[in-house]
């Protein structure tokens, strides 16, 4: 199993983000028209279109092929339907996640990346119901990466997130055909709270109903991973190497300086110095063991025999 690593979005993530999401939300498309042919009505009108065809003065074969062209079309009009719907996700918050996550107090956006490339996504904002409360969002994983633990481990990193910016609970919502999703969610120790029916007409008829979920986050934060017993900065602090103290004594005299929340955006830019400063530490490397081999080379043309 390759080893897959999470961490903060960038801006050269944008577009594997958008075929993430797009790609995920088509995998549910099956499932969605199912769920609409399971409809009483549906049947119903299905039903007496075919039995008004079938009553017109037309071939039995005609009338069929009539019936099945006005099948089709159904189906190509709830192809639309769902495009639509991802077009208008998309431009709600994936066209700009540095805007809409890292640049909003209390927000976040993460991918999981296994050998170079984003397999996986995780979105937070502070919730609209309660501003105590942490909303998770665009939680995805590429098919080909499933069954691996990168959605439990970004769920992690969401609660650990939450836990250290003062949130009280972390809320999401799943519609009714993402059954994995809701495993996954309940697997994490999500309580589901309440179920509600998106203000349009046709989730209305389909009864395309919304699971909500809420998570309370205890007075010491503990993750469900007992290999990582206090979130992600026990994953950091265990990788090895002297850690400053997090809470060092202050000098005599000295007031304390209070702990300043920061935001995405800022984690983001940290991020990016951080990646900019190795990018320079291989490029030096890289420039020495360059010249050493030049200078290897040059001493042993030197001490070659016959050679001037």
């Amino acid at each position: 199993m390759q080893p897959f690593s999470i961490r903060c979005y960038g801006d050269c993530d944008g577009q594997r983000v958008r075929e993430l999401y797009t790609a995920g939300v088509w995998e549910h498309f099956p499932r969605a028209r199912r769920h609409l042919l399971g409809q009483w009505w549906v049947w119903v009108a299905v039903g007496l279109v075919l039995g008004l065809l079938l009553a017109l003065p037309l071939p039995p074969v005609l009338a069929l092929g009539l019936g099945a062209v006005l099948l089709a079309t159904v189906h190509q009009l709830l192809r639309h339907v769902w495009s639509s719907l991802i077009n208008q996700n998309l431009r709600a918050d994936l066209l700009d996640p540095a805007s809409h996550y890292l640049g909003r107090e209390g927000g976040c956006f993460w991918v999981a990346e296994c050998q170079g490339q984003v397999v996986g996504t995780v979105g937070v904002v502070p919730s609209n119901a309660s501003p105590a409360e942490l909303e998770l969002k665009r939680l995805n994983v590429a098919i080909t990466h499933r069954r691996r633990g990168i959605a439990k481990a970004l769920c992690r990193t969401v609660l650990a997130f939450a836990h250290t910016s003062g949130f009280t609970a972390v809320v999401l919502s799943t519609s009714l055909i993402q059954t994995e999703a809701q495993h996954l969610y309940l697997k994490m120790g999500f309580q589901p709270t309440s179920t509600v029916l998106p203000p349009n007409l046709l989730a209305k008829l389909t009864n395309y109903t919304i699971h909500r979920y809420r998570l309370t986050l205890a007075g010491e934060f503990r993750s469900l991973d007992p290999k990582y017993p206090l979130g992600i900065n026990a994953v950091k602090q265990s990788s090895g190497g002297s850690q400053p103290d997090p809470d060092p004594d202050p000098a005599p005299g000295a007031a304390a300086a209070p702990a300043t929340p920061k935001w995405g955006w800022q984690r983001h830019r940290e991020q990016q110095q951080q990646q900019q400063q190795h990018r320079e530490q291989r490029q030096w490397h890289r420039t020495g063991s360059e010249l050493s081999k030049e200078q290897g080379a040059e001493l042993s043309r030197e001490r070659a025999p016959g050679v001037s």
